[in-house]
């Protein structure tokens, strides 16, 4: 696909919009501007890799491949969107089998995708189906959440006092924006942790490698898609980073916050800190971005201590998202 055609990039968009919302009406989406930002740049330490089909010049499918360069590079994670008016016709299959071959030519032999249904579609979701068809398995089963927002002060107030007599020592910091120089280090070295330390049922992973670099780079991108990193880091006596949580508040045109990571260092875990700076984060948030109408955030089925300090803010079950795997075998296209 050409992401310097700006015809091209609207029906992209419109495809990946309308394939998200067809089942999930109120579907939170990526911005027409953040699609334009990750397809038309080189971002240090990742690659996006945009595709689409065509049938007498018109768009009828797409897919996307994204991977990083500085760890898993065994791993590729794709998806494959067709709209509502071009499905049953074989559009979505060959979306797929094209990406699985250019999987192949990129080297990466572990394969990662996702799809949200509905909970009572569960086990037979045509998503899931599709995935299977192609030899993916479902690996984890995760749980998207939201938070109406705003939260009443009152609530916030009673969920800190609650946390504050068990992390006495700590700071918190909120940052809106970059990650400064002085913490993206810590940063890294917390966030590196996630992966591996989140409920991942099967899915092959391993730790994150970034490094401040690679941080700052990607606050360019989300400055470039009009979005803001807000971010509250918790410190020890000693001024080091030991949790953090992040969340990405969307462009103007979109109503709702991204949830992007939560996660305390093993060795302090037991102060309440993960619902401590999610309640100072929230707070930040509802001040400076007040038209903001909801956080999406997702946890594995499995992940109780996390799914606790969500439902305790309020955050109501929303859909299923499957993870599905493949591994590729070798000479397998």
């Amino acid at each position: 696909m050409d992401a310097s055609n700006s015809v091209e990039m609207h029906a992209y968009h419109d495809i990946y919009e309308q394939a998200e919302r067809v089942e999930l009406a109120d579907a939170a989406v990526y911005s027409l501007e953040d699609t334009l930002t990750v397809l038309t740049r080189a971002p240090l330490g990742w690659f996006y890799r945009g595709y689409a089909a065509f049938e007498s010049g018109r768009m009828v499918g797409e897919g996307l491949i994204v991977g990083t360069t500085a760890d898993n590079l065994r791993t590729a994670r794709l998806w494959a969107w067709v709209p509502p008016r071009e499905r049953g016709r074989g559009v979505g299959r060959c979306v797929a089998e094209f990406l699985l071959g250019e999987c192949r030519l990129l080297d990466r032999d572990i394969l990662h995708s996702t799809a949200k249904y509905p909970f009572e579609r569960r086990d037979d979701h045509p998503y899931r189906r599709f995935a299977e068809r192609h030899g993916f398995n479902l690996a984890n089963t995760q749980v998207e959440r939201r938070l109406a927002l705003p939260l009443s002060d009152r609530l916030l107030t009673s969920l800190a006092t609650q946390a504050q007599d068990k992390h006495c020592g700590y700071q918190l910091h909120t940052l809106v924006g970059p990650i400064p120089l002085e913490h993206a280090q810590g940063y890294c070295d917390v966030n590196n942790r996630l992966a591996l330390e989140a409920p991942g049922g099967g899915l092959h992973v391993e730790q994150s490698r970034r490094t401040p670099q690679i941080l700052a780079d990607q606050d360019d991108e989300i400055r470039e898609q009009g979005r803001t990193r807000v971010t509250t880091l918790a410190l020890d006596a000693a001024g080091t980073v030991v949790a953090l949580t992040c969340s990405i508040v969307t462009s103007a045109s979109e109503p709702h916050v991204d949830q992007w990571s939560t996660i305390v260092r093993a060795d302090h875990r037991g102060h309440r800190l993960g619902l401590a700076i999610k309640v100072a984060q929230i707070r930040a948030i509802q001040q400076q971005f007040p038209s903001k109408r909801f956080i999406t955030t997702t946890n594995a089925e499995t992940n109780a201590h996390m799914v606790a300090v969500n439902e305790a803010l309020g955050f109501e079950p929303f859909a299923l998202e499957g993870e599905f795997q493949r591994i590729l075998i070798t000479g397998e296209a």
